[in-house]
């Protein structure tokens, strides 16, 4: 049965969750560009283009007005799918399947978290993509969190559902494959320690500016970054629990500073950076979410499935920050 001991103990009125991204990085990416989120369609961005300022002399030459088009692919699917026996239904604590169900649905946006910071770091595959990547046996040591570990079955790889350190030496990763186009510009910390991480984020903010990003935005970092860098924060007001609910744990010249696990990170770096509010486009959304009766079996299938994609689209309003492991 789906839910084991269901006669032999007392269940709660209370499902404990499990604990959730602090940071809500997709609330940072735009989503002017969202409607319907279909898998395998394109949503085409059109830009205005940069007219030419010229001297006058007299006359006046008259060009083609310019624009620029960029495509942004929906081309990521993810899915959750579980069964829920009759007599689990009958007997078992009434709502598990509905917070079952709940749950899964925040697994699925945390996804999308993690997306964000492989797709700055470089390290972002689609759907298909995935499947043709070059895996190799992983040379990790230790469990690197939000990672995508894998097992071979036959020919093909199945993701791992929850990587345990004694099973590492058995796991593959993706080393090689057609990822999307990550950050262009990168500032890189010479070491781990307070006064090297300022240098490089002040200069990374530097850059920003002397690219035309004077308004301030987002500074996305990773839990060990945020504590070598807290010192240099202005605290958020403590009557402000919703911003510290998503993560944002102050502000540091001009930035919002966000503290979440979706960073991307290997067994060198991790991949920080910061950005405007238009830097990155977000398309997407949670597309059905279903119940079904299976066949040959007492029981209903619930399933979910997301559809998104995204995309650089400012690069000049975007800087990575490596920061040493």
């Amino acid at each position: 049965m789906a839910v084991e001991h269901f006669l032999r103990e007392v269940w709660s009125t209370k499902i404990q969750m499990g604990l959730d991204l602090e940071a809500n990085l997709v609330s940072h990416c735009t989503k002017e560009y969202e409607g319907e989120a279909k898998y395998a369609k394109t949503v085409r961005i059109l830009a205005v283009g940069e007219p030419t300022i010229d001297g006058y002399h007299g006359t006046v030459d008259y060009e083609d007005m310019d624009d620029e088009k960029q495509n942004l692919d929906i081309d990521i699917q993810e899915f959750f799918s579980f069964k829920v026996d009759d007599v689990d239904k009958s007997q078992s604590m009434p709502g598990l399947d509905t917070a079952y169900q709940k749950r899964a649905v925040k697994r699925l946006a945390q996804r999308r978290e993690v997306y964000v910071g492989r797709l700055v770091a470089g390290k972002l595959l689609n759907t298909a993509d995935e499947a043709k990547a070059t895996y190799s046996a992983t040379t990790d040591t230790v469990l690197i969190p939000y990672k995508d570990y894998y097992t071979k079955v036959g020919s093909k790889y199945k993701r791992v559902k929850k990587p345990v350190l004694a099973d590492i030496s058995k796991y593959y990763e993706i080393t090689a494959g057609n990822f999307k186009e990550g950050a262009e510009n990168v500032t890189t910390a010479t070491a781990k320690t307070q006064a090297a991480v300022k240098t490089a984020i002040d200069e990374a903010l530097t850059n920003l500016r002397l690219r035309n990003n004077s308004e301030g935005g987002y500074l996305e970092i990773d839990p060990v970054t945020y504590n070598t860098f807290k010192n240099n924060l202005v605290e958020l007001s403590t009557n402000n629990p919703e911003m510290i609910r998503k993560g944002v744990v102050g502000m540091y010249d001009s930035y919002t500073v966000t503290r979440t696990n979706a960073i991307c990170r290997d067994k060198s770096k991790y991949y920080c950076f910061a950005h405007s509010g238009t830097a990155i486009a977000f398309v997407g959304q949670i597309n059905e979410v279903e119940a079904l009766r299976l066949e040959s079996t007492f029981a209903d299938g619930i399933r979910g499935l997301d559809t998104y994609g995204m995309k650089i689209i400012a690069q000049e309003e975007l800087e990575r920050i490596d920061i040493p492991a």
